[in-house]
């Protein structure tokens, strides 16, 4: 019996870790040679959505650029939207229509609005357009007035309904948009039915960490998406599928609320702590 030679497999588990190692390692060294001078300088001022060519870090980053974009046009969107009803109405057709013309153009990734391409700048374009219309219908909410938090009351349920059925009936994208501006113009109305729909805590919890959420969930697709094909053949699919998506939302949420705990939060209180201080140095 020999003693001191290695034991057949001894070396597996050490061997597939340095080869996982390595991989990672060339992964991190194509993404570092693939993205150049242009593609940080775009990245670190989140230009990635604007059509430049820009190789983005994370590709859900694009909607944070276009959502700059449309912050440093709100002054001029603002003055636009306290023009006359007529004049306003005439803008939301525009928006609207530009936006159905967008879905025709068979841009989209995984639907006919699913426009993301950091090549092309229709994405920041139909972002332009849908900020333009949630401007636009909070200026007309104003000039309602009560009579408005009257009909929501009666508006929202059957709006959350049909956007519900045109989330699995809709091929073209343009109900369910709509479905989705109406029902937010809709809570954001401060209903009765609103808030005891939506006013509560765990949705309030939701909106904080939104943001990290947003950027965290795409990240743990693919991980979730491989153990959802292992367990399928022991579990069947409905079920495997059923516990890893609830396994992945768990985790996403759990996640996220640590992203908003040590990087928001925290830098929500630097920028308090920084703005007390100029404002005592000014007194």
């Amino acid at each position: 019996m020999a003693h001191g030679g290695p034991r057949k497999g001894a070396g597996r588990p050490r061997g597939a870790a340095t080869r996982r190692t390595r991989q990672i390692a060339d992964r991190v060294e194509r993404a570092r040679k693939a993205l150049g001078a242009w593609d940080a300088f775009c990245n670190i001022f989140m230009l990635t959505g604007w059509g430049l060519h820009a190789t983005p870090i994370l590709g859900v980053s694009w909607s944070v650029s276009a959502e700059l974009f449309c912050y440093i046009f709100f002054p001029l969107i603002a003055l636009l939207a306290a023009q006359h009803t007529v004049m306003l109405g005439f803008v939301a057709f525009a928006a609207f229509a530009a936006i159905a013309w967008m879905a025709h153009l068979g841009l989209g990734v995984e639907g006919p609005m699913d426009i993301v391409s950091a090549d092309v700048s229709f994405s920041l374009a139909r972002a332009l357009c849908g900020f333009t219309l949630g401007v636009i219908g909070y200026s007309l909410s104003e000039r309602a007035g009560s009579v408005r938090l009257q009909m929501v009351n009666y508006l929202l349920p059957p709006a959350l309904l049909g956007l519900c059925a045109s989330w699995f009936s809709d091929t073209s994208d343009l109900v369910t948009y709509v479905a989705i501006a109406f029902v937010v113009w809709l809570i954001a109305q401060d209903s009765r039915v609103g808030e005891r729909l939506f006013g509560n805590g765990p949705v309030y919890i939701l909106g904080q960490i939104s943001y990290s959420l947003y950027l965290i969930h795409p990240l743990l697709v693919s991980i979730f998406a491989k153990l959802t094909r292992r367990l399928s053949p022991m579990l069947g699919f409905e079920a495997s599928f059923a516990l890893m998506l609830s396994a992945y939302l768990g985790l996403a949420i759990v996640l996220s609320y640590g992203s908003w705990i040590v990087f928001e939060k925290w830098g929500q209180r630097a920028m308090l702590r920084i703005l007390s201080s100029e404002r005592r140095a000014a007194v």
